[in-house]
């Protein structure tokens, strides 16, 4: 009884907690309020249901879970309701993301490139940022990223 007790607690605490930061997280991915509510709440089920491996509810690693469950509730929810029209952009992020992104965001679909970019390995979303942002040169980024010019394409 004190171990569900307990559980109870740290739950109770990571809604109070978190919730309304994980609304904001949900809602600037899938760009509505109602449909992010809902998504959290699906999110709380799967952290439920893993609550016992859960150490310290403020700890940056807790945060980080709450929000890394969050944001693959919010894609899984974006893909399964992508028009199969636009799929192929989706696709097209695997074998390419950096272009992909540059593409998507240059025809005016900023939404769809913000979810292509967090989808993005990291090493990939750093060099799209230096290159695109920072505006770092080709010579720059191969040096940067120990890479050959060929492989790297904004």
């Amino acid at each position: 009884a004190a171990k569900d007790q307990n559980c109870s607690d740290k739950f109770t605490q990571l809604y109070l907690q978190y919730y309304q930061n994980m609304i904001r997280y949900a809602t600037s991915i899938v760009k509505s309020v109602n449909i992010a509510e809902e998504l959290v709440h699906d999110a709380y089920i799967k952290i439920l249901k893993h609550i016992e491996e859960i150490e310290e509810p403020s700890s940056a690693r807790t945060k980080r879970y709450l929000l890394v469950t969050v944001r693959n509730v919010c894609f899984d929810y974006l893909l399964k309701n992508v028009p199969t029209e636009d799929l192929a952009d989706y696709e097209a992020v695997l074998c390419n993301p950096l272009d992909s992104i540059w593409k998507i965001y240059s025809e005016g679909n900023q939404r769809k490139a913000g979810f292509i970019f967090r989808k993005a390995v990291e090493k990939d979303r750093r060099l799209f940022i230096d290159a695109t942002i920072k505006g770092y040169r080709y010579k720059e980024l191969t040096e940067r990223y120990q890479m050959t010019e060929g492989n790297i394409s904004v």
